[in-house]
């Protein structure tokens, strides 16, 4: 990583959803029903990185900014 940022890591992250009922249609094909996923041993990094935004009157203001990790 190039820049300075936190980084917020979850490791071995599980998760259950549920959706009951759904659709879904990409040009003529067309999808329905309820979806159940189940997500074990997942890992999540996002970093974020500061920096400033200068506005149109002159001044600056901090800003965050997504960072890639």
């Amino acid at each position: 990583m190039s820049n300075n940022a936190v980084v917020f890591e979850a490791d071995n992250l599980a998760a259950t959803f549920h959706c009951g009922h759904f659709k879904l249609k990409e040009g003529f094909v067309q999808a329905k029903g309820h979806a159940d996923v189940d997500l074990q041993r997942l890992k999540l990094q996002v970093g974020i990185g500061f920096t400033t935004q200068k506005l149109l009157d002159g001044r600056s203001l901090p800003a965050i900014q997504t960072v890639d990790v």
